[in-house]
């Protein structure tokens, strides 16, 4: 798998399915951000909405800076 050189943020979320941990995604990508979610899965938009929101405002605070 190539190296993405994109800063990049990950928010685990407990109700998906495979939640790969931040050791795997460090050899992949340059990440500066890894969440890990109280609760939601594959529809967090839909599930916890205002989770997924702070997280992203947070995610995107950190990758502009």
């Amino acid at each position: 798998m190539p190296h993405v050189g994109k800063r990049t943020a990950v928010a685990a979320l407990p109700g998906e399915l495979h939640r790969p941990q931040p050791a795997w995604i460090k050899r992949s990508y340059r990440l500066v951000r890894y969440s890990l979610q109280p609760k939601g899965g594959h529809f967090a938009a839909l599930e916890v909405p205002g989770l997924l929101v702070a997280d992203l405002r947070a995610a995107a605070a950190t990758l502009s800076s």
